[in-house]
């Protein structure tokens, strides 16, 4: 009778462990199909470049008729070339700051963008990410006074809005050390970070399934054209980030956003 009994019990966990790998080889191929669906998605782009200053989606166009400020939606571009393994680390000082005020109705009713004047030369690759020449930000503005203009516009606003929001947080908290100004004006706002909202999409993924922080032409690719591939044409990154993600911001899922 406990022989039998024992041979119930072991065939049952032999089952158990069969159903175990057998899910998990579901997993697996699961992930491998989102993975060759999200390549075969990436083929089918635009036949032409969207233009940030053309395309109706990412235009500015400021409106007569908006509600208060609320939405404050922001850039900033880095002296150096910042890699994504690195932003934990200590901030590079700004070479560009630019700002959109939204009010609820994610309504333009302001858009800035500056061009920071710092010492030392732009390394080549810096330049090319951020369609910015040496002679720019040798001819670029005070920065103390750039991030005043920042506080200012930032006052009557509720949320902060950018994408991967800390990391930008924290090179407007290092250019103030270096101006040796206060930025507890950030503190006093809430903050959202588009690159999280687009994690909680699930859309993009890794070989084996896990979710993947998706960058920021990806996120708007998604929201607008249900591929992440997108060609945009653009003339300084500074404009196209901060356009982007208002453009982003507005086609979020309500709950998200």
């Amino acid at each position: 009778m406990l022989i039998q009994i024992l041979i119930h019990v072991v065939l049952g966990l032999l089952v158990l462990i069969g159903m175990y790998f057998f899910y998990q080889d579901y997993k697996k191929k699961k992930a491998v199909e989102r993975h060759f669906e999200a390549q075969r998605q990436a083929l089918f782009t635009p036949l032409k470049a969207l233009d940030i200053d053309e395309h109706k989606l990412l235009r500015p166009e400021v409106n007569e008729v908006t509600g208060q400020a609320y939405f404050f939606v922001f850039d900033t571009e880095s002296f150096d070339v910042i890699r994504q393994e690195e932003e934990e680390s200590l901030p590079s000082p700004l070479v560009a700051l630019s700002w959109q005020i939204l009010d609820a109705q994610h309504k333009l009713i302001e858009e800035c963008s500056y061009i920071i004047k710092q010492e030392g030369t732009l390394s080549a690759e810096a330049q090319n990410i951020h369609l910015i020449s040496p002679k720019e930000i040798a001819e670029g503005e005070d920065e103390n006074s750039v991030l005043e203009l920042f506080f200012q516009a930032l006052e009557p606003c509720s949320v902060l809005v950018a994408h991967n929001v800390d990391y930008h947080l924290r090179s407007i908290e290092y250019a103030c050390q270096r101006q040796g100004m206060s930025s507890e004006g950030l503190k006093k706002k809430k903050f959202l970070c588009t690159m999280q909202k687009g994690l909680e999409l699930n859309f993009k993924h890794s070989w084996d399934g896990r979710r993947l922080y998706p960058a920021l032409d990806e996120l708007f690719g998604y929201l607008y054209f249900s591929r992440p591939k997108i060609s945009i044409r653009y003339r300084k990154k500074t404009l196209r980030d901060i356009r982007l993600v208002s453009a982003c911001l507005r086609k979020l899922p309500q709950e998200l956003g």
